[in-house]
């Protein structure tokens, strides 16, 4: 008696293909494989480091020796997730972006004054705990520049609204 012929079965290129690819997405997921970068040691080039001698630092402010706003020496306007031109952000009518006020050193006791150049634009609104943080409220379709000055230091955004 003769055992019947075992039929071959054949798979299509693409299953193959799918079902690799599908067990090599679950091995990176097992393991959170990112291609390695986030492990591998970043070469960072030399450089040299200019040690400011202790005499020439300006001093710890005191209640006899206060920081004043001649002390600041600069103020640049930031906020969550600055990507690209980092002088003009683009907002939709409603949203609200909070922003602040880097102000240099950053222990120097300043009053930041904010303004802006449209406020039917773009409102702002200074925290009450903290005047160097804005909420930046787009009101209207057009633009406005958002100004943070310290003494005689300033800083601008210019916001789009659409």
């Amino acid at each position: 008696m003769q055992e019947p012929e075992k039929k071959k079965r054949k798979f299509p290129l693409v299953a193959v293909l799918v079902s690799i690819a599908a067990v090599v997405m679950i091995v990176a997921a097992v393991f959170n494989f990112d291609g390695g970068r986030e492990d591998m040691p970043v070469p960072v080039p030399e450089q040299e480091v200019a040690v400011t001698p202790a005499a020439e630092l300006t001093p710890p402010p005191t209640p006899n020796n206060p920081v004043s706003v001649q002390n600041a020496t600069s103020v640049a306007i930031s906020w969550l997730f600055q990507v690209g031109n980092i002088n003009e952000v683009t907002l939709r009518i409603g949203d609200i972006l909070d922003v602040w006020a880097d102000v240099l050193p950053v222990d120097a006791d300043v009053e930041v004054q904010w303004e802006t150049t449209n406020p039917t634009v773009v409102s702002v609104t200074v925290n009450a705990e903290n005047q160097r943080e804005v909420e930046l409220e787009a009101r209207s379709a057009g633009q406005a520049t958002i100004t943070a000055t310290v003494g005689e230091h300033t800083a601008a955004v210019v916001v789009q609204v659409r």
